[in-house]
């Protein structure tokens, strides 16, 4: 079981919205959620749907696929971006023959550095105290 999200996306409401673009991430991903024109067309979209187990299973089956793709995509990139802002502060913070050597570092050595120079922010961050 699961839920089937149901977004109106009516061109005119959406576009005047102070959000502008808020679906624009499930439109872009293809999304399988409902898509209705207007709120009003929701009673006839149920009736539509009533009794058919097959399409509500089906339906479920679809976003939890595409929500666990989604979601696994999205962490992936939020990881990118950390750990290039990392390795961009770790090369800054680095001389040149020390950046040169970063590139060979093992993921372990590089897991270690990673927590050590958070604790070293930290420990120096007297804000988070």
């Amino acid at each position: 079981a699961g839920s089937i999200p149901i977004l109106i996306n009516d061109g005119h409401f959406y576009n005047s919205h102070a959000c502008k673009n808020a679906y624009q991430p499930f439109l872009k991903a293809n999304a399988p959620f409902i898509w209705l024109k207007s709120w009003e067309d929701l009673g006839d979209f149920l009736e539509s749907v009533k009794g058919n187990e097959t399409f509500i299973q089906e339906k479920q089956s679809q976003v939890k696929k595409w929500y666990d793709s989604y979601m696994k995509d999205f962490a992936l990139q939020f990881e990118q971006v950390l750990l290039w802002r990392f390795n961009k502060r770790m090369s800054r913070d680095l001389k040149p023959d020390q950046a040169a050597l970063r590139e060979e570092e093992s993921d372990i050595h590089f897991e270690e550095l990673l927590f050590q120079k958070f604790a070293t922010e930290i420990n120096n961050d007297k804000r988070i105290l």
